[in-house]
Formats: structure tokens, sequence, C-alpha cells
């Protein structure tokens, strides 16, 4: 596909997302199925163009007010429409120039090996190449688009600058919106973190992860290999891993690359699955024997590692509200060969009377804004309101308070979100534990212990803890482990 096309089909599709409700992903997988005729290479430059233009949507907003913008689109008659898909186009090209510049996201998502495809010179240089491409897309001299990739460099270059004396001294309102510009992280997030205890540098180094893509994590899914063996597999099939830094059964893979045709993965040895997910599993710590009930399970990743950790000789019920996602666990437990998995979907979120007191383990993973894995669907960075996390703690307080009853006298409750949000998270764990006396916080380091399991900062008391991209690498994660003792 010419470079033209590329660059039009993602600012389509950044339109359409930006404007719609529905999930990115949803839409994107849409988007191309109603396009089969673009290439998977294609396909992969239009998808990360794109999330790599929604990670940074703040700062490109912010490059379209403060740049000498020459580009002009002639070939369209409406000016609303020629004006529109300037901007988007603009999006895209920004994202292209913050990929280059980060040298470790080239492994995801290279410019450079788009432009050579086109630009195939001994001389070749990135920008030259870039300027050359643009003013044949843009319509415009080539020394007007070199001098608007040293601006958008010199705007980047600045803003972090100021970001990061920002991380040394107090902050203030002008330095959130620095933030909030370089990074794109609504700033009233950001004083929700410092309001909660975060340093910082805290603050600084998890709002700048935020605009990096998030690895690609698998689980090693059986004991019927080794995860040294596992990876050196991999390798010898083309596919670069190394070793998860915490989850025993995690392989991170160096790029994207298709694994559901791997042997490994068809004989139900890996799986899909982030480090930070499968953490949650193990927090819960299940006794092989015991009866599991995990609330709100969706597809059942966690299901699934919940069965693994078992050896299939427990018994887990998987309930969820939505038909659509839970119909893929029996897929996937056949796929793995369990059949300890039952699933019950619960149409009007009543729990049937016989739960109460029946379960030894219960675990929660609470519907949430899902700003913990924002690298991967980054809309909740600039759409979250404050509105909005009060009402998802409300509920989300209520399906703790309600899966609560399943649990026996002596059973554990985990309530885990994939949120970054402190009203989701901790302040939604203390006011259960208020409410509901007969349950006391159940430490998490002797559990993480059992698995050989070390999370940096995690104190010998602590019930609860949450996982960052910044400290932790994969998705944001809280955990809150609980047992009842009347």
């Amino acid at each position: 596909m010419e470079l033209k096309s590329l660059f039009l089909h993602s600012a389509s599709l950044i339109r359409i997302i930006l404007k719609s409700s529905k999930p990115a992903d949803s839409i994107a997988r849409e988007y191309f199925n109603s396009n089969r005729y673009i290439g998977s290479n294609d396909r992969k430059f239009i998808s990360e163009s794109v999330w790599t233009s929604l990670r940074n949507h703040n700062f490109s907003i912010f490059c379209l007010n403060q740049a000498d913008f020459p580009i002009e689109i002639n070939d369209i008659n409406n000016n609303n429409h020629a004006q529109q898909l300037k901007n988007e186009l603009f999006f895209i090209f920004i994202s292209c120039i913050i990929s280059n510049s980060y040298q470790n996201l080239t492994f995801f998502f290279n410019p450079e090996e788009i432009l050579r495809k086109f630009y195939k010179k001994n001389d070749y240089n990135f920008e030259s190449a870039s300027a050359l491409a643009l003013s044949e897309l843009f319509q415009t001299s080539t020394e007007q688009i070199t001098f608007l990739i040293k601006q958008i460099k010199s705007f980047h270059s600045e803003l972090l600058r100021k970001a990061s004396i920002t991380a040394d001294k107090q902050l203030s309102e002008e330095n959130f919106k620095i933030m909030e510009s370089l990074f794109s992280v609504n700033k009233w997030i950001m004083k929700s973190w410092s309001e909660s205890g975060m340093t910082k540098n805290e603050i600084f180094l998890l709002a700048q992860s935020l605009t990096y893509p998030a690895p690609i994590g698998l689980r090693l899914a059986s004991s019927l290999v080794k995860r040294e063996v596992a990876i050196e597999f991999l390798k010898e099939s083309g596919i670069d891993a190394k070793a998860g830094l915490f989850s025993p059964a995690s392989i991170i893979l160096s790029k994207r690359q298709p694994v559901n045709n791997h042997e490994l993965f068809k004989k139900g040895l890996l799986d899909v699955q982030d480090e930070g997910s499968q953490l949650i599993s193990f927090a819960c710590s299940p006794e092989e024997t015991d009866i599991v009930l995990d609330a709100c399970a969706g597809a059942g990743g966690k299901t699934l590692h919940l069965a693994s950790l078992q050896n299939d000789k427990g018994s887990i019920l998987a309930t969820d509200i939505e038909f659509n996602r839970l119909k893929e666990i029996k897929f996937r437990a056949s796929r793995f060969g369990f059949k300890s998995i039952n699933t019950l979907l619960l149409k009007n979120k009543e729990i049937p009377r016989e739960f109460y007191g029946k379960f030894d383990l219960v675990l929660v993973d609470a519907p949430c804004s899902g700003m913990g894995t924002s690298r991967r669907l980054p809309l909740p960075k600039i759409r979250l309101t404050p509105e909005l996390v009060s009402k998802l703690a409300n509920n989300q307080f209520g399906i703790l308070s309600r899966y609560a009853s399943c649990v026996k006298s002596g059973g554990i409750l985990v309530y885990s979100t994939c949120s970054l949000m402190p009203e989701e998270n901790q302040q939604v764990v203390i006011k259960f534990l208020k409410n509901n006396p007969e349950f006391e916080p159940d430490f998490l380091e002797p559990v993480f212990n059992k698995y050989s399991i070390n999370l940096p900062g995690l104190k010998q008391d602590d019930f609860f803890t949450t996982l960052y991209p910044s400290v932790h690498g994969c998705d944001g994660f809280f955990i809150a482990r609980m047992k009842k003792i009347l």
C-alpha cells in the first residue's frame, strides 16, 4: 500500500475512534474487517500509529496549537473536512516522530521500517525520508516539513525538561498542566495520585510510562514444560522471548508476533496473559481441592490460571452478567483440558442463595475504569471523569459486598481491578472492611513467598498492593486479600 494510503487509513481510523463511545480495539477490529484488502504489515502500521497517537493525544493537540502549520490538503472541496483531515494526519505524523524518538519503542512500531520501503537509498536518513514522504502527502516543501519535525522534537524535549524539573519540586497547577500536555494524562487523575500519597517522582514516572506501548505477555499454562525450555523453543521458532520479572509463569515477547499457531500454544502449554493479571491468581493461592467462585470472570483468563494452580483438582464456578464474554471460557478450558471449570450466567445480577457461605475462595475482579490498561486502550487517560470514577467505585463496593456473602467461614476474598485510581482500589477495600467486621486483612507477602514472588515495596503487613507499569513493567492492577473470620 502507498504511504499516502497508510496515513489516510490511519487518519480515518483515529477519527472514528475519537467520535465513538465504543472501545477503541472493537472499532479497530470492525474497521479492518470492513477493509480486508489491507495486508497484515499495513495493518500493523495503521494500528500502531493510531495507538501511539492516542497515547500521546494531548501532546498532539499541544503541537497543533504551537507549531507553524504549513500543511495543506488541496484535493478536498469541503474546507471543514479538509481541516479535520489535516488535524488527523498531523496526529499520525506526530506519532511517527515520537515513536522514532523513543528507541525502546522501535520493537513495536518503527516508522523507519515503513519509510525504508519507499525510499531505498544508501544515504537513507529518517528525517530526510520523513520530510520527502510527508511533503508528497501534505503537498508542501520538504524544507517546511523538516522544520516542522524539528519543532515537534523541540516541543517534546522542552516539555520533558520542564516535567523532569517538576519531579524534584512541589507540584503546582502549572506543573500538572505541563505533565498533562506531555504525557496525555488528565491533571485531575495525577492530583488524585498525589492525594493518595504518591511522590512527585512516582507520578512523573507513572504518567510517562503510560505513553509507551504495553509488552506482550504469555503465561506458561502447564507444569509439563519448564519456562526456560519454553523460551528456547519459542526462540528456535523465531519468536524472541524472555522470562517475566515477577510471575514464575510469565514469558515476555520482545515484539508483537502471532503465537496462536505455535505448537506450544496449540498444545495448551501457553496462554496470552499480562504478567500483572497472573499475579492476581497467585495472590488467590487456592488449595488444590478448594471450591472457588470467580465472579466477574469475563473471558476467563484468571479462571484458567486458577485451574492450573489447582492442577484441575478443585471446583471452579465462573460467573458473569455478559454472555458474550462468558461463552469463551468453555472453549478455552477445553483447549487446556480442564474439567474443573463450570460457568453460570447471572442474568439479573442476583446471587443465588445456595451460594451463601459455600466457597473457600471468592475472586472479585470488578469492572473498572481500565486506567491500568491505558497503554493498550489509551482513551481512559483523556476521557475519564471524577463523576465516572465515583460511580464506578459505588458499583464496585456493591459488587464486593454482595459476593462477600459467598465466602465460607475461614475462606478468602480477593478483590482486584485493572485501575490505577485509589477511589476504585484501596478506598473501596477500606470502606468494605469498615462495614464488614467479619472480614480482616490477610497479608500478601507470605502468599507470594509460596511461589517465590518478590514484589518491590511490598511490606510484611500489606494486604493490598498496586502494580504500576512504571515499577513492575506490567499493566496496572490493584490486588487486596481478605479473610472471613466469623
